[in-house]
Protein backbone atom coordinates (compact mmCIF):
# COMPACT_ATOMS: atom_id res chain seq x y z
CA UNK A 1 0.00 0.00 0.00
CA UNK A 2 1.34 3.91 -0.29
CA UNK A 3 1.79 4.26 2.76
CA UNK A 4 1.19 8.01 3.23
CA UNK A 5 -2.15 6.56 2.97
CA UNK A 6 -1.61 4.13 6.07
CA UNK A 7 -3.95 4.57 8.86
CA UNK A 8 -3.57 3.82 12.64
CA UNK A 9 -6.85 1.43 12.03
CA UNK A 10 -5.90 -0.29 9.32
CA UNK A 11 -2.94 -1.53 11.02
CA UNK A 12 -4.85 -2.62 13.75
CA UNK A 13 -7.06 -4.09 11.86
CA UNK A 14 -4.12 -6.44 10.75
CA UNK A 15 -2.74 -6.82 13.92
CA UNK A 16 -6.06 -8.46 14.56
CA UNK A 17 -6.08 -10.68 11.69
CA UNK A 18 -2.69 -12.40 12.25
CA UNK A 19 -3.58 -12.55 16.42
CA UNK A 20 -6.62 -14.36 15.08
CA UNK A 21 -5.02 -16.75 13.00
CA UNK A 22 -2.65 -17.69 15.81
CA UNK A 23 -4.87 -19.65 18.05
CA UNK A 24 -1.57 -21.56 19.51
CA UNK A 25 1.54 -22.06 18.76
CA UNK A 26 4.59 -23.83 20.73
CA UNK A 27 8.13 -21.94 19.97
CA UNK A 28 11.13 -23.06 20.95
CA UNK A 29 14.85 -20.76 20.41
CA UNK A 30 18.20 -20.79 21.49
CA UNK A 31 20.24 -17.27 22.27
CA UNK A 32 23.83 -16.14 22.11
CA UNK A 33 23.47 -14.50 25.31
CA UNK A 34 26.36 -11.78 25.33
CA UNK A 35 27.08 -9.39 28.41
CA UNK A 36 30.18 -6.98 28.50
CA UNK A 37 32.64 -6.02 31.22
CA UNK A 38 31.11 -4.19 33.75
CA UNK A 39 27.46 -4.66 31.56
CA UNK A 40 25.56 -5.98 34.67
CA UNK A 41 27.11 -3.35 36.65
CA UNK A 42 26.01 -0.40 34.36
CA UNK A 43 22.73 -2.07 34.40
CA UNK A 44 22.12 -2.20 38.23
CA UNK A 45 23.21 1.61 38.63
CA UNK A 46 20.55 2.50 36.26
CA UNK A 47 17.95 0.52 38.29
CA UNK A 48 19.32 0.67 41.61
CA UNK A 49 21.20 3.08 42.23
CA UNK A 50 25.31 3.54 42.39
CA UNK A 51 25.25 2.47 45.87
CA UNK A 52 23.06 -0.68 45.79
CA UNK A 53 24.51 -1.60 42.44
CA UNK A 54 28.11 -1.96 44.41
CA UNK A 55 27.14 -4.33 46.78
CA UNK A 56 26.16 -7.35 43.70
CA UNK A 57 29.69 -7.24 43.89
CA UNK A 58 31.66 -8.97 46.83
CA UNK A 59 34.92 -7.81 45.47
CA UNK A 60 33.79 -4.45 44.58
CA UNK A 61 34.71 -5.09 40.92
CA UNK A 62 33.26 -4.57 37.49
CA UNK A 63 30.34 -7.61 36.64
CA UNK A 64 31.21 -9.36 34.56
CA UNK A 65 34.93 -8.62 35.49
CA UNK A 66 35.72 -9.91 31.46
CA UNK A 67 33.80 -10.38 28.37
CA UNK A 68 31.40 -13.22 29.04
CA UNK A 69 28.61 -15.26 26.45
CA UNK A 70 26.20 -17.58 27.48
CA UNK A 71 24.44 -20.05 25.78
CA UNK A 72 20.72 -20.14 26.50
CA UNK A 73 17.35 -21.94 26.10
CA UNK A 74 14.18 -20.55 25.64
CA UNK A 75 10.37 -22.39 25.28
CA UNK A 76 6.95 -20.81 24.75
CA UNK A 77 3.29 -22.76 24.72
CA UNK A 78 0.74 -20.08 24.00
CA UNK A 79 -3.15 -21.19 23.12
CA UNK A 80 -5.86 -18.20 23.56
CA UNK A 81 -5.04 -16.30 26.51
CA UNK A 82 -2.71 -19.05 28.12
CA UNK A 83 0.91 -19.04 28.06
CA UNK A 84 3.67 -21.54 29.20
CA UNK A 85 7.28 -20.10 29.10
CA UNK A 86 10.92 -21.76 30.21
CA UNK A 87 13.81 -19.79 29.74
CA UNK A 88 17.41 -21.61 31.41
CA UNK A 89 20.37 -18.37 31.60
CA UNK A 90 22.72 -17.53 33.70
CA UNK A 91 22.08 -16.25 37.21
CA UNK A 92 24.20 -13.60 39.20
CA UNK A 93 25.04 -14.73 42.23
CA UNK A 94 26.69 -12.06 44.55
CA UNK A 95 27.84 -14.05 47.31
CA UNK A 96 29.74 -16.26 44.93
CA UNK A 97 30.77 -13.63 42.87
CA UNK A 98 30.08 -15.40 39.48
CA UNK A 99 26.95 -16.44 37.24
CA UNK A 100 24.90 -19.42 37.58
CA UNK A 101 22.56 -21.67 35.41
CA UNK A 102 18.64 -21.30 36.63
CA UNK A 103 16.06 -22.23 35.01
CA UNK A 104 12.48 -20.18 34.70
CA UNK A 105 9.07 -21.75 34.57
CA UNK A 106 6.02 -19.43 33.89
CA UNK A 107 2.20 -19.99 33.85
CA UNK A 108 -0.16 -17.82 33.32
CA UNK A 109 -4.22 -18.91 33.34
CA UNK A 110 -5.93 -15.57 32.86
CA UNK A 111 -6.36 -15.04 36.38
CA UNK A 112 -3.00 -15.85 37.64
CA UNK A 113 0.85 -15.92 37.02
CA UNK A 114 2.74 -19.28 38.56
CA UNK A 115 6.56 -19.00 38.34
CA UNK A 116 8.79 -21.76 39.65
CA UNK A 117 12.81 -21.55 40.03
CA UNK A 118 13.77 -25.43 40.84
CA UNK A 119 17.48 -23.99 41.52
CA UNK A 120 16.41 -20.46 43.31
CA UNK A 121 18.04 -17.37 42.18
CA UNK A 122 20.67 -14.80 43.39
CA UNK A 123 21.54 -15.94 46.60
CA UNK A 124 19.02 -17.86 47.56
CA UNK A 125 20.16 -20.67 46.01
CA UNK A 126 17.09 -23.26 46.73
CA UNK A 127 13.95 -23.76 44.70
CA UNK A 128 11.25 -21.10 45.78
CA UNK A 129 8.11 -19.60 43.31
CA UNK A 130 5.74 -17.26 43.25
CA UNK A 131 2.00 -16.25 42.39
CA UNK A 132 0.42 -13.58 41.30
CA UNK A 133 -3.37 -12.60 40.82
CA UNK A 134 -4.22 -10.49 38.00
CA UNK A 135 -5.40 -10.44 34.19
CA UNK A 136 -2.09 -9.04 33.07
CA UNK A 137 0.69 -11.65 32.36
CA UNK A 138 3.93 -11.27 33.87
CA UNK A 139 6.12 -12.31 31.31
CA UNK A 140 4.35 -9.77 29.07
CA UNK A 141 6.70 -7.32 29.99
CA UNK A 142 10.43 -9.62 30.13
CA UNK A 143 13.02 -8.54 27.37
CA UNK A 144 13.09 -12.46 26.33
CA UNK A 145 9.78 -13.58 25.57
CA UNK A 146 8.37 -10.01 24.17
CA UNK A 147 10.03 -10.52 20.54
CA UNK A 148 7.57 -13.50 20.40
CA UNK A 149 4.23 -12.00 22.06
CA UNK A 150 4.45 -8.85 19.95
CA UNK A 151 3.83 -11.34 16.66
CA UNK A 152 1.70 -13.66 18.48
CA UNK A 153 -0.19 -11.25 20.87
CA UNK A 154 0.35 -7.81 19.75
CA UNK A 155 -2.93 -6.28 20.84
CA UNK A 156 -4.88 -9.00 23.67
CA UNK A 157 -4.66 -6.86 27.13
CA UNK A 158 -3.20 -9.41 29.11
CA UNK A 159 0.07 -9.55 27.01
CA UNK A 160 -0.16 -5.67 26.55
CA UNK A 161 2.58 -5.14 23.84
CA UNK A 162 1.04 -2.03 22.35
CA UNK A 163 -2.05 -0.11 23.08
CA UNK A 164 -3.11 1.55 19.69
CA UNK A 165 -4.84 4.05 21.43
CA UNK A 166 -1.36 5.85 21.81
CA UNK A 167 -0.13 5.25 18.29
CA UNK A 168 0.88 7.92 15.90
CA UNK A 169 2.04 7.40 12.68
CA UNK A 170 4.77 10.01 11.68
CA UNK A 171 4.59 9.56 7.60
CA UNK A 172 8.67 8.84 7.96
CA UNK A 173 9.82 5.54 6.62
CA UNK A 174 13.07 3.50 6.81
CA UNK A 175 14.58 1.31 4.73
CA UNK A 176 15.67 -2.04 6.62
CA UNK A 177 17.35 -5.12 5.10
CA UNK A 178 15.42 -3.86 1.53
CA UNK A 179 12.20 -3.35 3.06
CA UNK A 180 10.58 0.00 3.12
CA UNK A 181 9.09 0.28 6.58
CA UNK A 182 6.69 3.29 7.90
CA UNK A 183 6.91 4.47 11.46
CA UNK A 184 4.71 4.05 14.63
CA UNK A 185 5.12 5.97 17.68
CA UNK A 186 4.01 4.71 20.97
CA UNK A 187 4.30 7.87 23.70
CA UNK A 188 4.99 7.01 27.47
CA UNK A 189 4.28 9.75 29.81
CA UNK A 190 3.81 11.94 27.20
CA UNK A 191 6.65 13.73 25.03
CA UNK A 192 8.60 14.20 28.35
CA UNK A 193 8.72 10.44 29.17
CA UNK A 194 9.98 7.13 26.96
CA UNK A 195 8.88 5.96 23.50
CA UNK A 196 8.65 3.01 21.56
CA UNK A 197 9.29 3.64 17.86
CA UNK A 198 7.97 0.71 15.67
CA UNK A 199 9.25 -0.13 12.07
CA UNK A 200 6.65 -1.74 10.28
CA UNK A 201 6.83 -3.93 7.00
CA UNK A 202 3.21 -2.60 5.11
CA UNK A 203 3.90 -6.09 2.88
CA UNK A 204 3.66 -8.44 5.56
CA UNK A 205 0.55 -7.35 7.68
CA UNK A 206 2.37 -4.42 9.52
CA UNK A 207 4.96 -6.73 11.17
CA UNK A 208 7.40 -5.05 12.79
CA UNK A 209 10.83 -5.20 11.44
CA UNK A 210 12.80 -3.13 14.00
CA UNK A 211 11.33 -1.55 17.72
CA UNK A 212 13.83 0.95 19.44
CA UNK A 213 12.99 1.92 23.13
CA UNK A 214 14.16 5.33 23.64
CA UNK A 215 14.58 7.13 27.28
CA UNK A 216 15.67 10.63 27.62
CA UNK A 217 16.11 10.89 23.77
CA UNK A 218 18.50 8.05 22.98
CA UNK A 219 18.01 4.81 22.31
CA UNK A 220 18.13 2.61 25.04
CA UNK A 221 17.42 -0.89 23.21
CA UNK A 222 16.69 -2.10 19.75
CA UNK A 223 15.13 -5.36 18.30
CA UNK A 224 15.51 -6.00 14.91
CA UNK A 225 13.68 -8.86 13.88
CA UNK A 226 13.14 -11.76 10.87
CA UNK A 227 10.54 -14.02 9.64
CA UNK A 228 9.88 -17.05 7.96
CA UNK A 229 6.53 -17.93 6.33
CA UNK A 230 4.64 -21.10 7.74
CA UNK A 231 2.87 -23.63 5.58
CA UNK A 232 -0.32 -21.81 6.44
CA UNK A 233 0.75 -18.81 5.02
CA UNK A 234 1.38 -16.70 8.29
CA UNK A 235 4.32 -15.21 8.49
CA UNK A 236 6.29 -16.14 12.15
CA UNK A 237 9.47 -15.06 14.09
CA UNK A 238 12.57 -16.61 12.80
CA UNK A 239 14.86 -15.03 14.65
CA UNK A 240 15.89 -11.47 16.78
CA UNK A 241 18.45 -9.50 18.16
CA UNK A 242 18.13 -7.57 21.23
CA UNK A 243 20.49 -4.64 21.43
CA UNK A 244 20.67 -2.69 25.19
CA UNK A 245 22.25 0.13 26.38
CA UNK A 246 22.92 2.99 29.06
CA UNK A 247 21.79 6.34 28.14
CA UNK A 248 22.31 5.04 24.12
CA UNK A 249 25.84 4.73 24.73
CA UNK A 250 27.43 1.79 26.82
CA UNK A 251 26.20 -1.39 25.74
CA UNK A 252 24.59 -3.90 28.58
CA UNK A 253 24.03 -6.64 26.83
CA UNK A 254 23.11 -8.05 23.27
CA UNK A 255 20.91 -11.38 22.87
CA UNK A 256 20.94 -13.13 19.30
CA UNK A 257 18.38 -15.91 19.27
CA UNK A 258 17.13 -18.17 16.38
CA UNK A 259 13.96 -20.53 16.70
CA UNK A 260 14.30 -23.67 16.46
CA UNK A 261 11.20 -25.47 16.30
CA UNK A 262 8.12 -24.22 15.61
CA UNK A 263 4.52 -26.21 16.25
CA UNK A 264 0.93 -25.50 15.95
CA UNK A 265 -0.79 -27.65 18.68
CA UNK A 266 -3.99 -28.28 19.80
CA UNK A 267 -2.46 -29.46 23.11
CA UNK A 268 -2.98 -26.80 26.52
CA UNK A 269 -0.06 -24.84 27.71
CA UNK A 270 1.42 -27.10 30.78
CA UNK A 271 1.07 -25.93 34.76
CA UNK A 272 3.39 -24.36 37.00
CA UNK A 273 3.78 -27.04 40.02
CA UNK A 274 5.62 -26.70 43.11
CA UNK A 275 7.30 -29.50 44.85
CA UNK A 276 6.95 -30.47 48.14
CA UNK A 277 8.96 -27.69 50.40
CA UNK A 278 9.26 -25.28 48.22
CA UNK A 279 9.06 -21.82 49.64
CA UNK A 280 6.37 -19.46 47.66
CA UNK A 281 5.39 -16.17 48.11
CA UNK A 282 2.04 -16.66 47.36
CA UNK A 283 -0.02 -12.77 46.64
CA UNK A 284 -3.63 -14.53 47.33
CA UNK A 285 -2.80 -15.74 50.73
CA UNK A 286 -3.09 -12.80 53.44
CA UNK A 287 0.15 -14.07 54.66
CA UNK A 288 1.78 -13.95 51.26
CA UNK A 289 4.55 -16.74 52.25
CA UNK A 290 3.68 -20.75 52.56
CA UNK A 291 5.61 -23.97 52.38
CA UNK A 292 4.13 -26.32 49.15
Amino acid sequence: PETSRVTVEEIERAWKEREAAFTSAKVEWVEEYFIPKGGMSRLWAGAMGGKLAATMSPAGGPVPEADATFPVQGKMHLKGGRLFVERDGPDWVPSKGQFFATTIRSAFDGKEYWTYLPEGAGDTRKPNGQIHVGAVCGAASETWYRPLLLSLRPLSPAFRQLPFSDVQLTGITLDIRGTRCIEAVHLVGGHAGSRGVYWLDPDRGYLALRVQTYARGKVSQQVDYEYDRLPSGLWAPKGWRIVAHVSGEELTFSISAKVSSWEVTSEEPPRVSFPPATMVYDARKPEQQRFY
